[in-house]
Order: C-alpha cells, then structure tokens, then sequence
C-alpha cells in the first residue's frame, strides 16, 4: 500500500483492512481441548490483520476446529505493539476477548441472526499474581434474531500472565454454536476484540468507526480445513 492510498484512507477516517476482503484458514485437531488448553502450535496462527492499522500489534492467534466445536489462543505482549483506541463503549477492569462467530458466514445483512454468536471473555487478577477468566454469553448489538440459549459448560478458558502481557486459550463447545455443521457448512464468520489496558482494542477485520460488533458483513471468513 502507497504513502499515498494511506492518506487517503486516513483522511475517510476508514481502517485500512476495508479495503480488502478477508479470507484465512482455520485447521482442524484433535483433541481439540484438554485440562491443559488448546495447544496450538504455529501452524494454527492466523493473519495478523490488525497490524494493517496498528503495526505492529502485538498480538498473536491462533485457532482450530473440530466437530466438538473451536479453540482459540490469544497472545498479548506489550513491548512488541503500538497502541490502539479504547474500546468504543467504555474500558473494561482488565483484559478481555470479544469473540464474534456466525456459523454460515452470511454475508448478505448487515444485522446478526441466530446464526450469529457473540462471547465475552474478562480476567481479572487474584491471589500470587494468577489471572482468573470468566466467559458469557452476550447478545450482537442490534441483532434481529438469537441463537439457542448457551448451557453452562459450554464455554472454558484459561489464561496467564506473561512478563510483558498475557495469554488467553478459549474452548466454545458446538453446544453454544447455533448451526455448528462444519462438514456441511465449513465456512464460517469471525470477528474478534481484544482490549488490554496498556494497548487498547485490537479488532481482527475493519475497525472503528465502522460498526464492526453488530454488522457480520464486516466480519472476516474463515475456512475450516483439514
């Protein structure tokens, strides 16, 4: 990208990634997730998109599938990153994970449906320095239909801290997934948000000021391969 087509962009006030239209891989393992995490390895890392905007980011991802149902791995560290806006709706205690996923990618509306989930990871510090996660659901802002309800375990994270950030490993279980059929519809939408204090929001496709958490249009696609 030109010095050029930056100002340009910089003067419509638009992220960089709305330019492109973003298509990654997402491979499948087994087991997908153990008492110990999800374990991903580099070869599940997914594209740094936010470094289009915020170069670099400091953040590393990584994601897998199976018919159980998706694990992801997030990796902050702070003195490999430039800082980032807040979050548009206030700044959360601590860290924390939005996590936008439409089971069938539909990329026709602008408003969420019940193929369309949003799930909220926050970690605060306890006692010996240890970050304690907690997961929920939420609804997508502005969606016009919900999917099914979530059962209790259907969500698991663990997280640490790291000398200049923190990891975040996250497990949602096909239960919490309305329309899971991965061999049926192996394309998927994803949409993440992370927040940390010292770094600000990192948001995996488009960016502020466009409405990124309720617009799955917006939302990058992922292919789940084997």
């Amino acid at each position: 990208m030109t010095d050029d087509v930056r100002r340009a962009i910089a003067e419509l006030n638009l992220p960089s990634r709305q330019l492109f239209r973003f298509t990654v891989f997402c491979r499948r393992k087994s087991p997908l997730w153990t008492s110990s995490g999800a374990q991903l390895d580099a070869s599940y890392r997914l594209p740094d998109l936010p470094s289009f905007d915020h170069s670099p980011s400091g953040l590393n991802v990584r994601a897998a599938w199976n018919d159980e149902g998706l694990a992801f791995a997030f990796e902050i560290r702070r003195g490999q990153a430039a800082a980032a806006p807040p979050p548009r709706s206030g700044s959360p205690e601590g860290p924390s994970l939005q996590l936008y996923i439409d089971t069938r990618d539909v990329r026709n509306v602008h408003r969420a449906g019940r193929f369309c989930h949003r799930f909220d990871f926050r970690m605060r510090r306890v006692a010996s320095g240890r970050l304690a996660p907690t997961a929920s659901w939420l609804p997508v802002p502005n969606a016009k239909s919900m999917p099914h309800a979530v059962p209790a375990d259907a969500l698991e994270a663990i997280a640490k801290p790291l000398d200049d950030g923190w990891s975040l490993e996250v497990f949602v279980s096909r239960s919490a997934l309305t329309g899971y059929e991965p061999q049926e519809f192996p394309r998927i939408g994803l949409q993440y948000v992370v927040y940390d204090p010292s770094l600000g929001t990192r948001v995996f496709s488009s960016g502020e000021p466009l409405p990124y958490d309720s617009d799955p249009s917006l939302w990058a696609a992922v292919d789940l391969i084997f």
